[in-house]
């Protein structure tokens, strides 16, 4: 298991992002924004993966003030552009899935976040080598509600899709339930 830190906008015993993994032991490795991000590594048979879960700021948070908005936004994704640096560097076998509340869409037209942020976090994604599996065809919130999704899933060009990304619970349940937001979930094969 790897969590965020302790954060002044949560109680002592929420954390922003946790990563919980069954049946295999996770290091945890450091980021740059401690109390948003966790990442963890995992070992199984010879293969490597590294999960980045993380919570990007939205819109009004006030968190990096005085940067705001879409400022903040791409501040923040530029720590996590790093950090992905930094795990290929460490370790380049290891295979790379970022997850979390992204607060920005990234489908074709506008939905949330800002234009500037998008184009940064799809220049971002590019260079680090990783691709949204939540956007646009991929949605999996968009064909049922007509909202694009800014929950995301980004894989490692390396790691293969064997089905579609899924949101849950469905869309009609969200708020109210422990979140106003949905998982997402995909099968794949690290092969």
């Amino acid at each position: 298991m790897a969590s965020s830190s302790p954060a002044p906008d949560r109680t002592d015993q929420e954390r922003w992002t946790l990563i919980w993994v069954r049946d295999l032991e996770a290091e945890q490795l450091q980021t740059r924004d401690g109390e948003r991000t966790a990442c963890a590594r995992i070992e199984d048979q010879g293969s490597s993966l590294t999960l980045d879960g993380t919570v990007l700021p939205w819109l009004s948070d006030l968190r990096r003030d005085p940067l705001r908005g879409s400022r903040a936004f791409c501040a923040a994704v530029d720590d996590q552009l790093q950090d992905w640096i930094d795990v290929r560097t460490e370790d380049p076998r290891s295979l790379l899935c970022v997850a979390g509340d992204f607060n920005q869409d990234l489908g074709a037209s506008h939905y949330y976040g800002s234009r500037i942020g998008k184009q940064h976090l799809r220049a971002s994604l590019q260079f680090a080598g990783l691709r949204c599996c939540t956007a646009g065809d991929l949605d999996p919130v968009h064909p049922s509600t007509g909202r694009q999704s800014i929950d995301h899933l980004m894989l490692d060009e390396r790691i293969r899709m064997t089905g579609k990304a899924v949101a849950w619970p469905d869309y009609e349940g969200v708020g109210k339930r422990l979140s106003d937001h949905y998982g997402v979930w995909t099968e794949v094969s690290l092969l």
